[in-house]
């Protein structure tokens, strides 16, 4: 089955857990790079883009500790 990112439509790349949207990888690196990035996911097709990102850890705002 496939998911559709609840913002654009596009084929999602993971859900997120805590809200249950599906998100795809342009969507999810924009959250990623406000600050908000999902953390807690369920991988879909293509989940190892967002992974690499999350572990690259490259994000436009500070990171708190």
């Amino acid at each position: 089955m496939q998911h559709a990112c609840g913002t654009c439509g596009q084929p999602a790349v993971i859900i997120d857990r805590d809200t249950r949207s599906p998100w795809c990888l342009p969507c999810a690196t924009d959250l990623f790079r406000t600050g908000d990035p999902v953390t807690d996911y369920l991988p879909l097709d293509g989940a190892e883009a967002y992974a690499d990102l999350l572990a690259r850890g490259t994000s436009s705002t500070l990171r708190f500790r």
